[in-house]
């Protein structure tokens, strides 16, 4: 479009100057005889005829060179520079449309992402409250496991004690009934422990 408004202009521009020139033929005619003196070559009717053709010759010759290689030259760096504007505005629309999907996924991504932290974060807590829970209940247990063997064994120690001073009377009356002999309570006493020490441990 561009390209044949200049041819159109260009042809215009001169066809008006051609116009001009032969408008003017009759008055530098009717002049000739005012410049004649002057001697002044441009004024002279003679060589009218032989610029005229010059004119057309020059004219035809600019016109065929530039509808064959100014004009086509301009047309075609038109057309290129056209194209490379068509093709940057489709490199253009593609990246802006590879943006604005790679901006979805990632916004699709980031949420899932966050949905995820959040449930892993709850379960996270739950399993925390759960074994904090269960850490008090065995807690409580083992403290009440405790206090309940210090309670057998200081039963167990007086169960002991009442059975050794009874195996020291024992021990002592059987033996002066037996072979009439009196042992001291302490000699009967260290038997009696030794004898429990060792059954205690072959329990144990």
């Amino acid at each position: 479009m561009i390209l044949s408004k200049a041819i159109y202009c260009f042809r215009n521009l001169y066809l008006i100057l051609l116009s001009a020139i032969t408008y003017k033929l009759p008055a530098w005619a009717n002049s000739d005889k005012q410049y004649n003196s002057s001697g002044l070559p441009q004024f002279d009717t003679d060589t009218y005829s032989s610029q005229i053709f010059w004119l057309i010759v020059s004219f035809l010759l600019f016109y065929f060179i530039m509808s064959t290689k100014v004009i086509p030259r301009i047309g075609f760096i038109l057309r290129e520079r056209q194209k490379r504007i068509e093709n940057d505005i489709n490199i253009a629309n593609r990246l802006r449309e590879e943006a604005d999907e790679m901006k979805i996924r990632y916004e699709t991504f980031l949420g899932e992402s966050r949905s995820q932290a959040n449930e892993i974060i709850c379960n996270s807590i739950n399993q925390i409250d759960n074994q904090r829970a269960y850490a008090k209940k065995t807690l409580k247990s083992s403290e009440r496991i405790k206090s309940a063997a210090a309670i057998i064994i200081e039963q167990r120690t007086k169960a002991l004690k009442s059975l050794d001073s009874v195996a020291c009377e024992a021990a002592a009356d059987a033996t002066k009934k037996l072979i009439g002999v009196s042992i001291s309570k302490g000699k009967v006493a260290k038997a009696v422990m030794a004898v429990t020490r060792e059954n205690t441990q072959n329990v144990t």
